[in-house]
């Protein structure tokens, strides 16, 4: 059988002398929830001392999945392992044989309590619901800027980015260098922005009128935000989850940035300008500071369905209220005590001929009435929905913007 997803999922199980003892369970995030991957899943059952050998039976309830121990033989739908004395740590593959939720289980043979039934969810990577998420064919020449990938275990694929690294990336190797995460447009791909704007990113640095600084250009998916548990894409279309848990550790993981708040800004245009927004309001620690251009903020609860029917349904099962929720209108209310407590520098710029001109304005008028401070909305005058337009009337002011909040160097 050729099974569809493979998780690893590492088990480290201690027997105790006392009936009422159990074990620790250590589970990495599995694919589809939005819990931290920086940390596992840690459940603790008791406390005692090691006792010898010790029975545990692990079954996935019948779905058919097959269980490969590192001690004891595999199994469909359960095994039995046995670890000697001294052998109490195991890892556990599980190969699902079909998608959906998967609920893993265990129980033992020395009366232990035993923990909760763990679930995660199980999608293949052709499961993309219309989107490429990594487009090497199409990436740009620019000065500075290379294609690559990183593998989303969320999403069970690669997803696409674009990296610009500054001259002094090479010419100054224990450098570490703050980082700019600019969203692309909706359609689009990591592909588009960098041409428009590494160019100018690589002037200002060469002129020495802003700090050395890298620029990440990834794929995002639609507004940047997560399926919700039940509907058909969840596990499949993560998008927040990958920005904030995936590919941002794998950026500073790989490349020398500085990994804090202090050296991390957050920039992009019309759905990605959106998401720039909506995600420095539900994570405003993570970052120093946002520039959006002509944020794509005209959908709601109220007009998603009629707007984007096919988000509403593979992504919120066709609830309005959830995707209301997960928009800046609304974030901006439920995450208020955080946002103001971090005092995100925030700048919009969109054109006056821009046909969510009026939205933009709207929105900043709730911001004033929340009390949320920003910068005066700046106005591309002749501009449509156009980000050459727009980055070009501001002479690439966001570059400014975001090395001036940057850490000095």
């Amino acid at each position: 059988m050729e099974y569809l997803r493979v998780v690893l999922i590492a088990l480290t199980l201690i027997a105790f002398r006392h009936g009422n003892d159990g074990f620790n369970t250590y589970f990495p995030v599995p694919a589809g929830v939005t819990s931290s991957p920086f940390a596992p899943v840690i459940i603790n059952l008791g406390s005692g001392h090691f006792n010898g050998a010790q029975t545990v039976a692990i079954s996935d309830g019948s779905q058919g999945g097959t269980l490969t121990p590192s001690v004891g033989s595999p199994g469909t739908s359960m095994v039995t392992v046995t670890p000697a004395k001294g052998g109490n740590n195991f890892t556990l593959t599980y190969a699902a044989a079909s998608t959906g939720n998967k609920t893993i289980s265990f129980t033992n043979g020395q009366a232990w309590s035993n923990p909760s039934s763990q679930v995660y969810f199980v999608n293949t990577a052709a499961n993309r619901f219309g989107d490429t998420w990594n487009n090497p064919g199409g990436a740009p020449a620019c000065t500075g800027c290379t294609h690559s990938s990183y593998h989303s275990n969320i999403m069970n694929q690669d997803i696409g980015f674009n990296i610009y690294l500054p001259p002094q990336y090479v010419s100054q190797p224990s450098t570490h260098f703050p980082v700019v995460y600019f969203f692309h447009g909706n359609p689009g791909n990591e592909n588009g922005a960098p041409p428009i704007v590494a160019p100018l990113v690589e002037s200002k640095i060469n002129a020495a009128t802003v700090k050395p600084m890298i620029f990440v250009f990834p794929k995002t998916g639609a507004h940047e935000m997560d399926s919700i548990p039940g509907a058909p894409a969840y596990g499949a279309y993560m998008a927040e989850s990958t920005i904030i848990y995936e590919l941002i550790p794998f950026i500073d993981a790989n490349y020398r940035t500085i990994a804090t708040k202090a050296g991390r800004a957050f920039q992009g245009f019309s759905m990605g300008g959106q998401g720039c927004e909506r995600l420095a309001f539900k994570f405003p620690q993570m970052i120093s500071s946002i520039y959006c251009f002509a944020p794509a903020i005209d959908d709601t609860g109220a007009n998603i369905g009629s707007n984007e029917p096919a988000t509403l349904s593979n992504m919120f099962n066709g609830d309005t209220n959830a995707f209301n929720t997960e928009t800046v209108w609304s974030l901006s209310v439920s995450n208020l005590a955080a946002i103001k407590t971090q005092a995100l520098p925030i700048h919009v710029t969109i054109g006056d001929q821009d046909s969510l001109f009026r939205d933009n304005v709207r929105f900043l008028a709730q911001l004033d009435s929340l009390g949320i401070a920003h910068d005066p909305l700046t106005t591309a005058t002749g501009c449509g929905h156009d980000l050459t337009c727009d980055i070009t009337f501001v002479g690439g002011a966001d570059i400014d913007y975001a090395s001036a909040h940057f850490p000095r160097s």
